[in-house]
């Protein structure tokens, strides 16, 4: 089911347009997230590769910063805990759903950093 890994720092852990096979729930260590020319860490308790549930693609790249301690799941691992151990499901969404708010705050500033100069230069224009 869950299979426990290790990334020497450097290592990537999921890259952004590949295959999405597996999830990663991390017990130790920092990794940088790259998505949407953004780069945020993440820590102990975060996951990354949630994309593996969907059986998407990588929406981010995930390299370790330090040495990192994980917990590795497919998408049919994840599904199990789902329908098996609610407990540890709500662990999964709720760092699924910080994790998607986070994207909606990046997505809002990228949002806004395009418009504000075009609103700028009709100021001035007009």
């Amino acid at each position: 089911m869950l299979k426990r890994v290790t990334f020497e720092p450097g290592a990537v852990l999921c890259r952004e347009g590949e295959p999405a096979d597996v999830a990663y729930f991390l017990e130790r260590g920092e990794v940088d997230l790259t998505a949407f020319g953004d780069t945020h860490k993440i820590f102990s308790g975060d996951v990354c590769g949630e994309a593996a549930l969907l059986g998407s693609s990588y929406h981010a790249t995930a390299v370790a910063v330090s040495e990192v301690e994980a917990l590795s799941a497919s998408r049919e691992d994840l599904l199990q805990i789902i329908y098996t151990d609610p407990q540890k499901a709500e662990l999964f969404f709720d760092c699924v759903i910080r994790k998607v708010a986070a994207l909606y705050r990046t997505l809002d500033r990228l949002k806004n950093e395009q418009t504000q100069p075009a609103a700028q230069e009709d100021r001035l224009v007009g």
